[in-house]
């Protein structure tokens, strides 16, 4: 069956997730689960992922799995195949090599976690996630409980938001993935956060057709096949997608199927032409793609130095900063002392402004900050003073005035302004719907949300009882405009009941409690 056709100019945004338990190599039954997910019944159809989805199945066969292929799934459907598939792995044995391939829409929430959305989906906000999606840390779970020796996730997940534009999160595309085990390498098709295309629209996505195009003839490890499809990707696209990975992987893997011998080493994809000239060593297109198929920061600052005024300089320096985000914030996770990781936040928020980590960074701050406010840890209580005999004493004891008392836990401003109902100015605007406003609060976030249907979300920076710092995550209007993101914000409490607000850059405002 041909693929589906794509419409033109359909945005498309796809993350290829691989998980690779370390193991030896090549034994073990190859088993393979495809679903692709284009007929969607209540949110834009996506006719692409249909047909990428066969194409990596029909190349997965040729590389000896066993597929079991599932097209437009509703979410009984997926749920069903998942634990099906998580149950052939477990009676394959420890030897097994399983892979998940999901072609689809895929969407991330306001806290990172990335969801797979099945074609019965119906999403009006949100929640509706949480019950008529499948979350991919559910996924992973199910490979995680089979043991499988090789376990490879890829999540193909159109990510065109299907959420609607009142209801979507800050950030796009799809959020990076956590490594869960042990030698886990992680492939998006673009960079987190991005947007990916779909290509032409009687063909496939450039990620798909790259990918397949390098298991057609696998040559060396794993890692390189990827390195390899992701030069078709970004020369497919002129730079305008990037691919992007991680890996905590240290053992040898290869696609090429068990009883085949060692395939050779293959020459950069733009060499591959029967009629290609001899390589110039001094090329620099040669030297762009040795570049991209070494993939380190190295490689990459060398190649600018060499080649400053390159075609592909800006392409080359966007793969320097997401390596560099990546690295960054792994030196976050594994950071002990919580005044320090702030310090780190604040380095990668400065440095990486539109970077894939930047609203989990945001959240994480406000966290650090809450936990590190002096008002934040209730003070316990003194104990009872455990009795004992008393020892004779030769005189009256020497009176001693009495051990100071920890001051009671105050309140923050967060908790305070969330007590009420604020208008702007005067309490005579407590009956206009633009201009009264509930706070509610979640980790590390605040809403204000008026009348009207406007709603402003802010990262909560500092929070202490006299004082609120914030700045804006998104601004929500229904018809159009709101506030910059990254607009910053003071609330000052010292003068309750009423509270001066101060926006960055411009004049102040007062908020009284409405009755």
């Amino acid at each position: 069956m041909p693929p589906l056709p794509c419409p033109p100019g359909l945005a498309r945004a796809c993350a290829v997730v691989v998980l690779l338990t370390a193991g030896p190599a090549q034994a073990g039954e190859r088993l393979a689960l495809v679903i692709g997910n284009s007929a969607y019944r209540s949110i834009q159809p996506l006719p692409n992922p249909a047909g990428d989805a066969r194409l990596i199945a029909q190349r997965l066969r040729e590389l000896g799995f066993s597929v079991q292929a599932v097209q437009d799934a509703d979410l009984a459907v997926m749920r069903a195949a998942l634990r099906d598939f998580s149950g052939r792995i477990g009676r394959a044995g420890k030897d097994a090599v399983a892979l998940l391939y999901y072609a689809g829409h895929g969407v991330q929430d306001d806290k990172n976690r990335n969801y797979l959305i099945p074609v019965d989906a119906q999403l009006r906000s949100q929640a509706d996630l949480v019950d008529g999606a499948v979350k991919v840390e559910y996924v992973q779970e199910l490979l995680e409980d089979a043991r499988p020796r090789i376990a490879l996730m890829i999540l193909d997940a159109c990510r065109n938001n299907p959420l609607p534009a009142t209801s979507r999160g800050g950030a796009r595309g799809l959020a990076p993935i956590d490594s869960r085990m042990r030698g886990t390498f992680i492939a998006f098709s673009t960079a987190p956060g991005q947007t990916a295309l779909d290509g032409d629209p009687d063909g496939n996505s450039p990620y798909a057709t790259a990918l397949a195009a390098e298991l057609e003839r696998p040559a060396g490890s794993f890692e390189e096949t990827f390195r390899r499809a992701h030069l078709r990707v970004l020369t497919a696209t002129n730079g305008a997608q990037i691919p992007w990975t991680s890996s905590s992987v240290v053992d040898e893997f290869s696609f090429a199927p068990p009883a085949s011998p060692a395939a050779p080493v293959r020459p950069p994809p733009a060499a591959l032409a029967a009629d290609a000239p001899a390589p110039n060593l001094e090329d620099p297109d040669l030297e762009y793609q040795k570049a991209v198929l070494a993939d380190s920061i190295l490689d990459y600052e060398r190649f600018l130095q060499r080649f400053p005024r390159h075609a592909r300089r800006d392409t080359v320096v966007k793969l320097i900063a997401l390596k560099r985000e990546d690295m960054l914030w792994r030196q976050i996770e594994q950071a002990a002392d919580a005044n320090q990781q702030v310090r780190m936040l604040d380095r990668l928020i400065n440095a990486f402004p539109d970077g894939a980590y930047l609203d989990r960074a945001r959240r994480r701050r406000a966290d650090l900050i809450e936990r590190l406010s002096p008002s934040a840890a209730p003070v316990p209580p003194p104990g009872p003073i455990p009795s004992r005999p008393l020892a004779p004493q030769p005189g009256p004891a020497p009176s001693r005035p009495p051990a100071p008392q920890p001051p009671p836990r105050q309140p923050g401003a967060v908790q305070v302004l969330a007590g009420a109902r604020w208008a702007i100015a005067s309490a005579a605007n407590c009956g206009t719907a633009r201009k009264t406003y509930r706070l509610s609060a979640r980790a590390g976030t605040i809403e204000w949300r008026d009348g009207a249907g406007n709603v402003d979300v802010e990262a909560v920076l500092s929070n202490s009882p006299s004082s609120l710092t914030t700045e804006t995550v998104r601004s929500i209007r229904p018809n159009g405009g709101g506030v910059a993101p990254g607009s910053r914000w003071t609330y000052d409490l010292s003068a309750l009941p009423q509270v001066r607000v101060q926006p960055a850059g411009k004049a102040p405002f007062t908020l009284v409690p409405c009755r």
